[in-house]
């Protein structure tokens, strides 16, 4: 796919060894889903690529597809990205936008229960027929000679009401939050080899102080913005602030702001898999399917009710120098009208909340292309993880899924026009910085165990979930007995292990349905049963943990600290480092 291509200023600029900006509109593709008999509404324009629909005529898209074919979706979707990705050295993204049940799960993944082990069988170590954007992209990212050696990692993240939970670990619920680095205070390189020391009462790893910490390697390191140092005022600290340049002047080379502020949103702590091959990708895909939320409604058997994000960090190692770039996967739920859906109850929160947030998606873009000094990222959960697609740095490319019944022309028009608008932005990227690997480990060693550190003073003082003591219960009229605590202690534990058969179960009924096999209705079965206890179980453990002194749930600090572990760990592991 890549070989008859030709290379476009991006990776020119890579080859000759510069890592300058370069500016890229949002392509922007347009892909029908078939009518099923019906009279069709669109028309295409072969004559320049352009799509019409009722009255409307767009001639923004990049390419406009029609049909199943994934093959043919595949190329004219990831070509320029892949080739900004391999040998660009560009962080993409790539996102599935329209109404609901116009097919945008199937172009991003592939249809439900496709992306299985047993269809990887049957193709003969081709890529499956019908497999959507992402498993393809991977498929040849595995086997690029340009990232041979390179080692690749996804997360997969859902955004449900507004909270986000990881699809990779029985969606466990993950804060976003903006990405400023983990690890308790400030990291003064120039102790780096120093062993571990206090500041007053605060211990000091591997070179990071304490937040807060106003001594000079902390001042000279952040400028004066943190810590209160010794003659300043308060005016003072307000020019320090007010000197600091906006995102878009502070950018040096590798797309990393200049300074401490306006970082990018993410997720904290989530897991990360690492993908060596086709079969990890089946089994990735497979996991995401079967965890994230979906339901039927008037308009389609299987709506996901919630947005999707699998992103990929790729980290090349070469001669002692990595570079690091990511893939980022976007499936969102699709718009929809209740009248035509006839969703109701949760169902109809649900589709409130889609649209709530999609309206703020469109906001961002209506900002981002007056030009506006204020871009309302903050203002929903989505838009706060999309922030590096369309603030850069990012190469993005955005497919918008139509339906070409007349009966949806309305929806089908409104879709086509925020592609119109999407197309105008403008994105920023950068090539891959190269760093030594050997400093990078040093930092983010040191970083690391200064938040297990943290975990550790905080688990020994208790701030973790556990199961309430003698000290919880002071001054409580009746409390718990040790009766209650074991009851509690065991239902937690089985709850577990439910939880894990449940998934296990969901595997497996995937996979049996893709091979046909004839255990298909047995396991059917038991993961319905399976199921229907956990969900009763759950309804117990939640009970209990509703009384005075039996139950204390983890802190907010506590929580987070976890998080950075897991997140810190996971950094490590992508450098190709024990940690």
């Amino acid at each position: 796919m890549l070989g008859g291509s030709t290379p476009d200023a991006c990776v020119a600029k890579e080859r000759s060894g510069s890592t300058s900006e370069e500016t890229h509109s949002v392509a922007v593709s347009v892909r029908v889903r078939p009518s099923e008999g019906a009279p069709s509404g669109i028309g295409v324009m072969p004559q320049n690529g352009g799509i019409t629909c009722g009255t409307s005529t767009f001639g923004y898209p990049a390419h406009v597809l029609q049909g199943s074919d994934q093959a043919e979706a595949g190329a004219a979707l990831l070509t320029d990205l892949m080739l900004k990705f391999i040998r660009g050295g560009t962080s993409c993204t790539l996102m599935a936008y329209g109404q609901t049940g116009s097919g945008k799960t199937y172009t991003m993944f592939g249809p439900p229960g496709g992306l299985t082990e047993a269809s990887l069988e049957q193709a003969g170590g081709a890529v499956p027929e019908t497999w959507g954007a992402f498993p393809r992209a991977m498929m040849q990212l595995l086997g690029v000679r340009e990232l041979a050696g390179a080692t690749f990692h996804a997360s997969a993240v859902e955004v449900y009401m507004e909270q986000a939970y990881d699809l990779l670990d029985g969606r466990k619920p993950v804060k976003i939050g903006s990405a400023k680095g983990f690890g308790r205070g400030t990291l003064v390189e120039s102790d780096m080899d120093k062993a571990p020391v206090y500041a007053g009462d605060v211990l000091i790893v591997g070179g990071v102080h304490p937040s807060g910490c106003s001594c000079f390697k902390c001042f000279q390191k952040t400028g004066g913005l943190v810590g209160k140092v010794k003659g300043s005022t308060m005016a003072d600290m307000g020019a320090k602030k007010q000197a600091v340049p906006k995102l878009s002047k502070a950018v040096k080379k590798g797309g990393k702001s200049a300074v401490g502020v306006e970082k990018d949103f993410g997720t904290e702590g989530e897991t990360k898999m690492e993908l060596k091959s086709p079969v990890d990708v089946a089994k990735l895909a497979r996991l995401v399917e079967s965890e994230r939320v979906a339901h039927g409604h008037a308009l389609n058997e299987r709506s996901s009710r919630s947005h999707c994000l699998v992103r990929v960090h790729c980290t090349h190692v070469e001669g002692g120098i990595s570079k690091k770039r990511q893939f980022l996967f976007v499936d969102l739920a699709g718009s929809e009208r209740i009248s035509k859906s006839f969703v109701t109850g949760a169902r109809a929160k649900e589709a409130s909340n889609i649209n709530q947030s999609l309206t703020t998606l469109g906001v961002v873009v209506k900002q981002l292309n007056d030009g506006s000094t204020h871009v309302s990222y903050r203002d929903s959960a989505l838009t706060m993880l999309l922030r590096s697609s369309f603030g850069g740095p990012s190469c993005t490319g955005v497919v918008i899924s139509v339906r070409g019944d007349t009966d949806h022309a309305e929806e089908t028009t409104c879709s086509l026009r925020f592609g119109e608008k999407l197309a105008s932005v403008k994105t920023s990227a950068v090539a891959a910085a190269a760093t030594d690997v050997g400093a990078q480990w040093r930092v983010v060693n040191a970083k690391l165990q200064a938040a297990r550190a943290w975990l550790d003073e905080l688990t020994c003082a208790g701030k973790g979930d556990r199961i309430g003591t003698a000290a919880d219960c002071i001054g409580l009229p009746r409390p718990p007995t040790s009766s209650e605590q074991e009851t509690l202690r065991k239902n937690i534990a089985t709850l577990a292990e439910r939880e894990a058969e449940v998934r296990r179960l969901k595997v497996q009924v995937i996979e049996a349905k893709a091979s046909q096999s004839d255990a298909l209705h047995e396991l059917e079965a038991e993961l319905k049963g399976m199921m229907l206890s956990h969900s009763e179980l759950e309804v117990i453990v939640e009970a209990q943990k509703t009384i005075k002194g039996l139950w204390v749930p983890g802190t907010h600090a506590f929580k987070r600290a976890e998080a950075q572990v897991a997140e810190l760990t996971a950094e490590m592991q992508m450098l190709g480092i024990p940690s």
